[in-house]
């Protein structure tokens, strides 16, 4: 036996982002029209060339590597590139929309004939009340989305396009789907694609909120911009008024509500009680309320006091906010891209092809054991014999491709009891809600965990997490039943189809008594 260790060239770590990501998919969905004898003997040559520690480097960092190398000897329109360029030209034109849109409402709220000034109340209602209210839903919603568990891919279908929207948004998709299958060459970069979209649904949701907080921010942005400008270039009067009876001590309170998070920096920026008093306007007798004189205070003063304290009120609600959202969602992406596991079977596949080539094994009949090549124990069904009622708590692993409804019609049968059911995508909420529905069940009466995965989707690290999480809380008996969807079909021969021993192997890995495959017949 020998070892030819491979070249070890020094790169630098770097992260998958979103178009690598869809390249990578690409490229994966092409390797399955291609034959074993060709991929090995392929990665064999990338693996001398190319730099990893399996004690200290993550999954990703190989994977990244070997991407690199592809996209250097095959020189084809990778989809990545274009999804950059795409992506910066819908956020070039939604600056320019939004630097224009909010201009032209600033200039339209500060509007100024000579006679009326301009009310205060409007532009407090639209730059503060307004967006302030619009961040707060948008806050809220997906706060509570997370906390019933809905998964970030339901989220941006049933949230993003409701009703009508959500229709049209639907038949585009239809239209170009079924031009996209009638074409063959477009088939791998649907298959592709697809996979992104299942895999991950969280960076993509990620990516739209970007450039939906980018517009906000641009418009906001402009605004100001806008307001300083025309308060620096013409002369404006400023005002309040309203058809609510409302005294101007009530209205000052509300002002100093709104200028207490300010006041302490720019106290200045914040009207007094005797700005409010001078600046109420009666628009149907076209005059001030207040026509007495107030010592120490002109008319001039109190308009820039009210200019002032728009301009800051604007940045401290409309544009502060916004961009710490944008630093915020650009360091949870960077972290979300970093954390990426690659533990479905496509991926799994690959790993183990490059680590076995990369750690010298230069003849193929004396390669390490594969997980083909384990022998592997069945799992025990005692195991889910022990229950009176076979109550289960069913959960559909990412993106299982057959319907749910048919799914649990179909587990529905008198010896088996659903009696909870979860969407989860394998983060890290998705195993918070797992583990606290399972302790309440289990209290309860005797349930096993069965997640519903697809068949191509091997036991990764999402799944070691699960499992060592529940077992950590107490639930060290608690069986976990795998359920792949969509076998590959019984060989004419009668040999067993590879990816059931590849799923019996994972099984056995895991070594725990309490984990295995189910099946109906059980």
């Amino acid at each position: 036996m020998t070892k030819s260790w491979g070249t070890r060239i020094p790169m630098p770590m770097r992260r998958f982002k979103l178009p690598d990501l869809m390249d990578y998919e690409l490229k994966i969905s092409q390797d399955q029209e291609s034959s074993m004898e060709e991929l090995q003997e392929r990665d064999r040559q990338i693996a001398a060339s190319i730099s990893f520690d399996e004690k200290t480097d993550q999954r990703s960092r190989l994977l990244i590597q070997w991407l690199d190398k592809i996209r250097s000897r095959e020189k084809q329109d990778w989809p990545g590139p274009i999804y950059t360029h795409l992506y910066k030209y819908i956020l070039v034109v939604s600056a320019i929309v939004a630097c224009v849109l909010g201009s032209s409402s600033t200039r339209l709220l500060l509007s100024y004939n000579g006679t009326t000034p301009i009310n205060v109340i409007p532009i407090l209602g639209f730059f503060v009340i307004f967006q302030t209210a619009m961040l707060t839903i948008g806050l809220g919603f997906r706060s509570i989305t997370r906390l019933r568990g809905a998964s970030a891919q339901s989220s941006i279908h049933q949230g993003a396009y409701p009703g009508l929207v959500g229709a049209v948004m639907l038949y585009l998709e239809r239209v170009v789907k079924r031009k996209i299958r009638r074409s063959p060459s477009w088939r791998t970069l649907d298959q592709s694609l697809s996979r992104v979209h299942q895999l991950y649904c969280n960076i993509e949701a990620m990516l739209s909120l970007q450039a939906l907080l980018f517009f906000s921010l641009l418009f906001n942005i402009s605004a100001l911009v806008t307001m300083i400008c025309t308060g620096v270039f013409y002369d404006l009067a400023f005002s309040w008024s309203t058809s609510l009876h409302m005294a101007s001590g009530e209205f000052h309170q509300f002002i100093q509500v709104l200028g207490s998070p300010f006041a302490w920096l720019i106290p200045e920026a914040v009207p007094s009680e005797s700005t409010v008093l001078a600046s109420q306007f009666i628009r149907l007798e076209d005059r001030y309320s207040y026509q007495g004189s107030i010592p120490n205070l002109d008319r001039q003063t109190y308009h820039q006091t009210w200019w002032l304290f728009l301009c800051v009120s604007v940045c401290f609600y409309s544009v502060l906010p916004r961009f710490v959202l944008l630093i915020v969602l650009r360091l949870r992406m960077s972290r979300e891209l970093s954390k990426l596991s690659f533990d479905d079977y496509a991926s799994e596949t690959l790993f183990k092809r490059l680590k076995g080539f990369h750690q010298g094994w230069s003849n193929d009949d004396q390669r390490p054991i594969s997980l083909q090549d384990k022998n592997t124990e069945t799992f025990s069904p005692q195991t889910t014999m022990v229950f009176n009622e076979k109550d289960y708590y069913l959960v559909f692993w990412r993106d299982v491709p057959s319907d749910e409804v048919d799914l649990k019609s179909s587990l529905a049968q008198p010896s088996l009891n659903i009696v909870k059911s979860y969407h989860a995508n394998g983060t890290a909420t998705d195993l918070d809600i797992i583990s606290h529905d399972l302790k309440s069940l289990v209290t309860s009466h005797r349930t096993a965990l069965l997640i519903l995965c697809d068949s191509w989707e091997l036991p990764g690290e999402a799944i070691q997490k699960l499992i060592n999480r529940l077992r950590d809380e107490g639930l060290e008996s608690l069986p976990i039943l795998f359920y792949p969807i969509q076998w590959s079909k019984e060989d004419p021969s009668g040999e067993e189809p590879e990816e059931r021993r590849l799923w019996k192997t994972s099984i056995a890995d895991l070594k725990d008594p309490y984990v295995g495959l189910f099946s109906l017949g059980e």
